[in-house]
């Protein structure tokens, strides 16, 4: 009888020890969840607030430089009109790709829209250019307007946000970090490009 006694004592204490092994297993796995989500979201949301806000969160920023963008190409089109025939297909498309980055949705999105409004732009003012009766204030507004997207989308292309962007995702994408990130489900930061 002391054997079977013996042997019961024994499979309790081994059944609490698993129990034990688990509830540490959980609370490991729950730690890095927690832990990992919150250092690595932190970081994630400092990517994020970089396009939106700057990287030194100074407002200097590529969605600054976009908005400043749209409402110089909106310029240049209503000079435009005033110069060129009102089916001009040169208005017409900077007109639709200004109305593509203002839909444009993810970051990677918005830089393709922004390149295909750049180039419409360059073709925009070329027409004009050309026209013969593009002269006086308009021409110089039409010349600021055109100057200030250049302007802009040199300024983006010396923004840090990119490599932020690159920092954030080699972090993400190390060892351990990758899989608490899928574990987490962070993604990647979008570049602008």
């Amino acid at each position: 009888m002391k054997i079977i006694h013996l042997t019961y004592e024994r499979a309790v204490e081994m059944k609490n020890r698993a129990v034990a092994a688990l509830l540490m297993l959980a609370m490991m796995f729950g730690g890095i969840y927690i832990g990992g989500r919150r250092s690595l979201g932190n970081r994630y949301d400092k990517v994020a607030g970089a396009f939106e806000n700057g990287v030194l969160d100074d407002g200097y920023s590529i969605a600054n430089d976009l908005e400043e963008i749209k409402a110089q190409a909106y310029n240049l089109c209503t000079i435009a009109k005033k110069f060129l025939p009102e089916d001009n297909a040169e208005i017409k498309a900077a007109e639709n790709a200004r109305a593509a980055l203002m839909s444009a949705v993810g970051i990677s999105d918005k830089y393709v829209k922004n390149y295909q409004l750049y180039e419409a732009v360059v073709a925009l003012y070329a027409d004009l250019k050309a026209e013969a009766s593009f002269t006086g204030s308009q021409a110089d507004m039409a010349k600021i307007a055109y100057g200030e997207i250049e302007s802009r989308n040199d300024t983006i292309k010396n923004d840090g946000y990119n490599a932020a962007a690159k920092d954030f995702n080699d972090i993400r994408n190390g060892f351990p970090t990758a899989f608490i990130a899928a574990l987490c489900g962070i993604k990647s930061a979008e570049y602008f490009s």
